[in-house]
């Protein structure tokens, strides 16, 4: 059978064959219109119809062609050779119909190119009947030879059957010919929902190969069937359907595009033009309708009849764009919300007639110091997604294991604040505007930066544009930099950064820039398809005239500081120096909580750009859960820039819950108490790195403290595992040692047991924290020695808290009906990560491709095991924002349209620009590249082609956007 499904005006098949044919009644209620015939057409080579066509199916599963690859097919000694080249098609699949009579000798031959393996190819006879197919064939003259046959009354081939053009009260329905020989006439059956064709539904019979059935109700399910009855052999064919569709409202009006003011822009004062793009969803053209706009909730006061109504036409499957009399006032630094809608007396769906844009107005700096720290909100940075990827960068405060707490205060801009960066990311954090027209000499350029990406694969550069966004050019490494780049053959900071773990101050003259009065900056974060870390924090964002005198704070933290806290600890502090001059001495201090300043007098760094350390041994008790701050601070008075003097460093004693430690990259958890001798290591017998211990008689005892953490909750859930082996890995339970976990409710009194076990420990082990509820705790582990020499090893410990996991989602269409070269990518906020990933397509990463149009789900699972499920629709209009972006303002004109299309769009910066064109099969029929420009005017031209829907596919660098066109 064929279903057909309908996606706004797509349909989507789906075989499978009647085996009864069907009488042949009247003609009824149906309107016939001279349409043309589409598909891939071969005429025959004599004056003489043939008998038949049969189908020849080329495809290759690495979407990039055959390679220089061909396949000849020969009938009746009349060789032609058919490829696919990504040119002429889109490199997977395309199918060609072949003329042929009965009796023609056949022979397929195969000259491979590159990949052959990729390649496959079937034949199939008039009926769609298999013929021969083979996958990855071998190159030969003759594949295989056949003697021809064509099926004496044959139904229509099921790849040309095709309604499109749904409307309302009508569909368009069209399908390659039977031969002339024949004497065919076509039945079409057609009826509400589902019925059999035998005994139900409408039918019409006609001698044309294409006609629009009318008559038809609104929102209304239809099923179709088609066969033929042959004159000249006085049969009927097998039964081609059901196809389905569903027919749209009449009238629904709705807008879909904000086209001005535009998205994101600088602040330059005044008002600006509103324009937007309006939708026709329903299966009417209209006209005479009202439109309206808001800015953030205030009617705009358009004045009717004056301005606001539209006198144009709007056609079915079509956008017109409308501009407003009125104009918005958006020329302040501000984030605005603008809803258009429309008015249209009828209107059956009013859930889409409104569209909400948010407008950017980005302040423009012209004076220095800038500086910029977050404590107060993102500061007009907003990260931007550039790639197919998610967009990791969040505000906040980070609290992984290597990105943990803001460089200067409480917030930090970071790629994902509690656990990794996405993979396959291509993202932005994108600067204010900057007016640097009044400077003689390039600004400073300095930035708090903490990097834990793959070393060489992932990376973190800056890029600068001087006109206004539009370009950007990466910024190099230059004489005044400090920490500029550790990679510098690939101009980007990855790996630890060259600085090691946590925030090092980098900076650098930004030359070039001096005199521009339209500056942008932005960072980029690129990442690829595996391999994730914790990614990037920066903070602290300077720009300032270069001093001769400079020291600023860089860093601060305590060095000892474990479990409770109980112990006087070392602060530890960070300078450097980025003067033109160099100093001998200056005077550093810290104060806790506001409490007393406390000051020292040390040596400053002897080159520009180093950093150096001074200690400060403190009494820090930290009884209270409470955070505290820490200022530490450089004094010297020649020190003319003093807004990098201080740090303020924010302490937390308690950990946050839920957590997970495996032990993975062999670190040290952040301020856990461990044995001297306990080491972190794979040993044999363990499936993973895990925290170890020689337990002998000599040292008979394994024992570790966590960090505080807390407070807990009634419902919460420790889980880890204990396992013990000899020196050759072989397991051991029998008798041998005990094991307690004890808990110390804030930090205060004695602790209390949570778990006590003897004899078999190697096992998995689940505690619920009940009696910590509302407190903070440390949890203390500890395996005594009972006989022999043996490994212990603690490992996977955690504490489960299912707290929501939010799975936000951006999918790339398809780039047809039929294609599945569609993607899905997720971006996941919540819980506790890693992330595991299961798909409905069997699928565990965090994106997938190779999608067709229809519905898949993903489960999401985090580190403690706590799940979220989500279903990904997957249609030929793509989510999120990566299908607009810099596309949002394409223009496609006239459509429908009688030959030629018009397609312009304005873009935000250079890139590289093609258009494609897709038939409603996803079969590419042309395509323009049309290299690197800032405006993209082109047209494309449907003349040669049959009637009915096409896709145009715009690219613009990495952004996409697909259009639908209905050639008339």
């Amino acid at each position: 059978m064929v279903q057909l499904r309908y996606f706004g005006a797509f349909v989507v098949f789906f075989p499978f064959h009647s085996p009864n044919p069907m009488p042949l009644p009247s003609l009824t209620r149906f309107l016939l219109v001279p349409l043309l015939l589409f598909g891939a057409t071969v005429a025959a080579q004599t004056g003489n119809p043939p008998d038949c066509f049969f189908q020849l199916q080329l495809r290759d599963s690495g979407g990039d062609g055959f390679n220089g690859g061909t396949v000849t097919l020969t009938v009746a000694d009349r060789p032609r050779t058919f490829t696919l080249n990504t040119r002429e098609d889109d490199g997977s699949q395309r199918d060609f119909f072949i003329p042929i009579d009965n009796g023609d000798r056949i022979t397929v031959g195969f000259d491979a190119g590159a990949f052959p393996e990729e390649v496959s190819l079937s034949i199939l006879d008039n009926n769609d009947s298999l013929i021969y197919a083979v996958s990855a064939p071998e190159e030969s003259a003759a594949l295989t030879t056949f003697t021809a046959q064509c099926q004496s009354c044959a139904p229509p081939p099921l790849s040309s059957i095709e309604l499109f053009r749904v409307r309302f009260n009508s569909v368009d329905l069209r399908y390659r010919s039977v031969p002339a020989a024949a004497d065919p006439t076509y039945v079409i059956v057609y009826g509400e929902g589902d019925f059999d064709p035998a005994t139900g539904g409408t039918t019409l019979t006609t001698r044309d190969t294409a006609l629009r059935i009318g008559e038809l109700l609104p929102t209304t399910d239809y099923s179709f069937y088609l066969s033929v009855r042959c004159a000249a052999t006085d049969e009927g064919s097998v039964v081609r359907g059901p196809f389905r569709i569903r027919t749209p409202l009449e009238n629904d009006l709705g807008v879909t595009v904000l086209r001005r003011p535009t998205a994101d822009a600088c602040a330059r004062g005044g008002t600006d033009s509103v324009t937007i793009g309006i939708t026709n969803f329903g299966g009417a053209p209209q006209q005479f309708f009202d439109v309206d706009f808001e800015l953030n909730g205030v009617p705009g006061g358009v004045n009717r009849p004056f301005d606001g109504i539209f006198t144009g036409i709007v056609g079915v499957d079509s956008t017109e764009f409308f501009t407003f009399d009125l104009t918005a006032a958006v020329g302040e630094p501000g984030i605005y919300s603008l809803t258009a809608f429309t008015d249209l007396e009828g209107d059956e769906n009013r859930a889409n007639d409104a569209f909400t844009g948010t407008i950017i107005r980005r302040p423009v700096i012209n004076t220095l110091p800038y500086v910029q720290g977050f404590e107060n909100g993102n500061g007009f940075w907003f990260p931007q997604r550039a790639g197919n990827g998610p967009v990791s960068w969040e505000l906040g405060r980070p609290t992984t294991e290597r990105l943990f707490g803001a460089g200067d205060g409480d917030n930090a801009y970071v790629t994902n604040l509690n656990g990794p960066y996405g993979n396959n990311e291509l993202s932005y954090l994108t600067s204010p505007c900057f007016d640097f027209s009044g400077l003689s000499q390039a600004p400073f350029l300095s930035f708090l930066l903490s990097v834990d990406t793959e070393e060489n694969f992932d990376g973190f550069y800056l890029q600068a544009s001087t006109d206004g966004g539009r370009t950007y050019a990466r910024v190099p490494a230059n004489a005044t930099s400090t920490n500029w780049y550790n990679n510098r053959s690939a101009q980007q900071w990855d790996g630890d950064g060259g600085f090691g773990e946590g925030y090092a101050l980098v900076g650098q003259q930004l030359q070039g820039l001096a005199g521009r009065a339209d500056v942008r900056l932005r960072f980029v974060f690129r990442s690829d398809g595996d391999g994730q870390r914790e990614g990037i924090a920066i903070d602290n964002i300077r720009l300032t005239e270069r001093q001769a005198i400079d020291f600023a704070a860089v860093d601060a933290d305590f060095r000892n500081f474990r479990g409770c806290g109980d112990r006087p600890d070392t602060l530890v502090f960070t300078f450097t120096d980025l003067g033109q001059e160099r100093s001998d001495s200056l005077t550093v201090g810290y104060r806790i909580a506001g409490d007393t300043t406390i000051t020292q007098r040390v040596a400053a760094p002897g080159i520009f750009g180093n950093r150096r350390q001074a200690e400060f041994l403190t009494n820090l008790v930290p009884a209270t859960a409470d955070a505290m701050l820490i200022e530490a601070f450089v004094i010297d008075a020649r020190d003319l820039a003093t807004f990098n003097d201080t740090l303020r460093f924010v302490f937390r004693p308690v950990a946050a819950v839920p957590f997970a430690v495996d032990f993975e990259e062999g670190r040290r958890p952040r301020n856990w108490e461990l044995d001297e001798d306990l080491i972190i290591a794979q040993l044999p017998g363990l499936p993973s790195r895990a925290l170890t211990d020689n337990l002998t008689s000599q040292d008979s005892v394994l024992e570790f403290t966590t960090t505080r953490y807390g407070p807990f909750a009634a419902e919460d859930e420790l889980s880890f595992t204990v396992r013990q082996v000899d020196a050759n890995g072989q397991a051991i339970s029998d008798g041998i040692g005990s094991l307690t976990v004890t808990a110390r409710p804030n930090c205060t009194g004695d602790s209390i047991v949570l778990l006590s076990s003897t004899g078999d420990i190697s096992r998995d082990f689940s505690i619920l924290l009940g009696e910590l509820a509302g407190q903070t705790a440390t949890l203390t582990f500890r395996i005594t020695h009972g006989a022999g020499d043996f490994f212990a090893a603690v490992d996977d410990i955690r504490v489960r808290r299912c707290s929501g996991i939010e799975l936000a989602l951006t999918t790339i269409p398809p780039s047809g009906t039929f294609a599945d070269d569609g993607e899905a990518y997720l971006d996941v906020r919540g819980g506790l990560a890693p992330y595991t990933y299961a798909w409905s397509t069997g699928d565990s990463t965090q994106s997938v491709d190779s999608l067709s149009v229809q519905d898949y789900s993903v489960t999401v699972t985090d580190a403690v095991g706590c799940t979220a499920t989500r279903t990904v629709s997957v249609t030929l209009t793509a989510t999120g924002t990566k299908s607009v972006g810099p596309l949002a303002g394409l223009e496609v004109f006239p459509n429908p349209t009688t030959g030629r299309v018009a397609v312009r769009v304005e873009l935000p910066e250079v890139r590289e620009l093609s258009v494609a064109v897709f038939d409603v099969r996803g079969q590419r029929i042309g395509e323009q590249f049309l290299g690197r420009a800032q405006q993209l005017s082109a047209e494309v031209d449907l003349s040669d082609h049959p009637t009915g829907l096409y896709l145009l596919r715009v690219r613009a660098g990495e952004s996409v956007r697909t259009v639908r066109v209905m050639r008339d």
